[in-house]
Order: structure tokens, then sequence, then C-alpha cells
């Protein structure tokens, strides 16, 4: 009888393949992740897609009574895991991180500025486990930069709640159009649509917002481009009757109606950034009705643009959400606080220079 041959030794790397092989979760079977929010003596799990965070059931009943429902209905056959309930929510993974991260870390201060991708997630978390005081966050820091307030669009307040670098401004752009119409968040379009007010501007946001607001802002340029003729003529066109300066006053006016009619308005600066060099070598009567005419024309427009971009009035929008319009209102008010605080605004920044 022959003997039994002997085993071939495997190998280091086929040892090695092995053992990686034996660490891999079976088919079917998904690897559970444990996040950073993570407390020993927690008492309940919270799972989003395959990442696990350990919490205290009892604060977390506290933020949002959505949860709470939920950990009120667990009972003993609820599946567990170390110990503790789960509680399974649909939400994005990292959304979760970033307000359990708020909630439970005393992270992201009220006070500084946050990335979009933060806000974004007080946002929807906020709206999905109904935490007012998360949602109105959000849309305060974005109100900042996309207001529903006339004076507010002509002051830079870019860094003061939303963190964005340069290079990251059309993604901040871009990216509350979606999350506006994601959550239903209409106020914040009408000032995002205004930054789209120019042909390159809106070739360039074809890939990244929807066909239907990229028609809407398309067909709005007719509308600012016969407001702002209708200003130049007013002012150029003519005398005023407190005018001590006749001819000069004239020539300067055609030479200027001229320069000004042969360009395309520039929506976002032309018509509400008054420019103190269009009033150059007019005498002062004339250079104050021309800003005075500016003032009302940007405030009449304004009024104006959500019906120009097809959008709900400003009143009706604000009155969609209660917790809309207190968050819309709130950062008004401190955003202007903020800018009074700064100083006086005789000389202010085009719209394109508040991008960072």
């Amino acid at each position: 009888m022959d003997p039994a041959p002997c085993k071939r030794k495997r190998s280091d790397s086929e040892a090695e393949a092995a053992e990686k092989a034996a660490l891999q979760p079976s088919p079917g079977v998904r690897l559970m992740l444990r996040s950073s929010v993570w407390y020993d003596d927690g008492n309940i799990i919270v799972q989003a897609e395959t990442t696990r965070f350990r919490v205290y059931g009892g604060a977390l009943a506290f933020h949002s009574p959505v949860l709470k429902a939920i950990v009120d209905s667990l009972d003993e056959n609820s599946p567990t895991a170390d110990g503790c309930r789960i509680v399974h929510v649909s939400d994005a993974a990292l959304d979760v991180e970033e307000v359990l991260k708020k909630l439970f870390h005393q992270c992201y201060s009220d006070n500084d500025p946050l990335s979009f991708h933060t806000i974004a997630a007080f946002a929807r978390i906020g709206r999905s486990w109904e935490i007012p005081s998360l949602f109105e966050n959000a849309v305060l820091r974005l109100s900042s930069v996309f207001p529903s307030n006339h004076e507010m669009i002509t002051r830079s307040n870019n860094g003061r709640y939303v963190s964005v670098s340069p290079e990251k401004w059309f993604d901040l752009l871009y990216g509350t159009i979606a999350l506006a119409h994601e959550l239903d968040i209409p106020i914040l379009l009408p000032a995002a649509f205004l930054f789209l007010c120019s042909s390159d501007a809106i070739a360039n946001a074809l890939p990244f917002i929807p066909i239907a607001d990229a028609q809407a802002i398309l067909f709005s340029f007719n509308w600012f481009q016969k407001g702002w003729a209708d200003f130049v003529y007013e002012w150029f066109d003519g005398d005023f009757a407190e005018c001590t300066g006749r001819e000069m006053c004239r020539f300067e006016k055609h030479m200027r109606r001229k320069s000004l009619c042969s360009t395309k308005p520039l929506c976002s600066e032309n018509i509400f950034m008054y420019n103190p060099q269009w009033a150059a070598g007019l005498c002062r009567p004339c250079a104050i009705e021309g800003r005075r005419r500016h003032a009302e024309l940007g405030k009449a427009m304004w009024t104006n643009i959500p019906a120009a971009f097809g959008l709900p009035s400003w009143t009706s929008m604000l009155k969609g959400s209660s917790v809309q319009a207190c968050s819309i209102t709130t950062a008004t008010r401190e955003v202007s606080a903020e800018a009074s605080r700064a100083g006086s605004m005789e000389t202010q920044p085009a719209l394109s220079e508040r991008r960072p």
C-alpha cells in the first residue's frame, strides 16, 4: 500500500489570505460600524444605515418627539445589541452623526460658522425628527447668505453663519437650491437664483440644478433688463427740476445712458447695488435724485423677484411654515444687527464680491 502523500505546507501569502477571508462577514451579513458618538453606559443604540450610535434614551426622547415615540414603543422582543435596544432610523448615517455630535458632544456652537454639510444635516434631521431648533438653526444660517430681505442682499454675511471657501462657493449655491427643493424651503430660492442671473453663471450651473430652475432663471432676464432700462432712462433722460448744472448734467447723463444701456444689467449688482460712479460729473441734486430712484427700483424689483422666477410671493413663502418664518425673522434681525455694528454701509461691496 502506497504511503499517503504529504500535505503541502501553505505559504505565508496563502495563510495571510485565509486569515483575511476569515475576518470577512458572511454573504448577506452587513458589518456594523461604531460611531464616535458612543457612550459605554448608554442605554439606547440608534442605527442609521450600517452605523450605530450608543446614547441615552431619555436625552434622545427629550430632544425629539419622533424618537421618543419609537423608544416608548420598544419592548422586550425588540432587537438588541450590546445589551441595548436598537432604534432604527431611515436617515443618512452622516447626517445623524452630525446631529448627535451637537446634541451629545456639544459640538457646533451657534456663534460659529458651519460647513454646508453640517447645516444640511441639521435641516434634514431637524425636519425628520421634529426638532425645530435644529431646522431653524439651518434655515437661519442659509438665510444669511440667501436672504428674503432687500437690505440683507446688499451686505456681506457669508462668513457669519456659513463657512465656505472661494472654490466651494458654487457648491454651496447648488447645494442650497437642492436642499430647498428637498425640504420645501422655497424662501431660499429667489436669492440663490439671483446669483445665477447672468449668461455665464447659468451656463455653468446647468449640470447642477434642475432644468425647471434654469428655465425660470433664463425667463427672468427680460424682466430684469426692462427694469434696468426703465431706471436708466428715467434718471438720465431729460432734466431734473432742481438741477443746478443743466448743460454739464445733460452731457454726463447722455454719456452715462449710452454706457449703461449698452451693457447687460448684471442684475445682482446694478439693480441692487448703487454705484457712485454713475453720478460722476452730475450736480448734487441730480446725484441725490438718481440714488433715490435707484433705491426705489431695488425695493420694487425685490418685491416682485419671486414672481419673476415663477415662485410664490414673499408673503406666501413666509406664511408657508411657522418655523421657517420664525427662522427668517431671526436671521434678518441678527444679521442686520451685526452689519450695523460693523459700521456705515455707505460703501457697500458688489454682490459678486460677497462671495468668499
